[in-house]
């Protein structure tokens, strides 16, 4: 006779809501749930083996996280994101302008988007001779046309980065800060 007896997992839902999920970068509906291993005699569940992991999980990516992401300030977390994906597009080439518009369209007022893109610039920005686009320090030519880019020695320019870089420390340091 054999006696066949290992470890099953099992999962429930415990819950639901919605939050704000960092892989799809908007709110969505998530699932709360339950997983452990259970003793299995002939492949039956009998008694559970070591503690149950609880996480949340997006309905729409299905990446899973940990449940404190729900105590977690939303506006936080989406600024906070909006940023970091803001400067890697402006070190990957793009322009200024276009982190402007792009800013604009998550629904950032136009004042604070136009002093991010400019924050976001860094301290050496770039312009392009040619088109005049705004580039970061680690950018070689312009995305636009091509052309050469050089130092910005242009003093309004300056001073407009000036107040940018202070208004960018400032929202940074209030969802940092709460």
């Amino acid at each position: 006779m054999f006696i066949i007896f290992g470890t099953k997992a099992k999962t429930r839902e415990t819950g639901h809501g919605e939050f704000y999920c960092p892989s799809c970068k908007t709110t969505r509906h998530y699932l709360k749930k339950e997983s452990a291993n259970y003793f299995a005699l002939y492949f039956i569940p009998l008694f559970r083996v070591e503690p149950p992991r609880v996480y949340i999980e997006c309905e729409v990516c299905h990446t899973a996280y940990k449940p404190d992401l729900l105590l977690m300030d939303n506006r936080r977390l989406i600024v906070s994101t909006l940023l970091t994906d803001a400067e890697k597009e402006m070190k990957s080439g793009t322009p200024s302008n276009i982190i402007y518009h792009k800013l604009l369209a998550r629904g950032i007022p136009d004042d604070v988007a136009q002093a991010l893109s400019i924050a976001l610039l860094g301290s050496a920005p770039k312009i392009c001779k040619n088109c005049g686009s705004l580039f970061c320090s680690q950018v070689l030519s312009c995305s636009n046309c091509g052309g050469v880019l050089m130092e910005n020695q242009d003093p309004v320019f300056w001073e407009q980065k000036k107040a940018a870089d202070q208004l960018y420390r400032q929202t940074v340091d209030t969802f940092n800060h709460p």
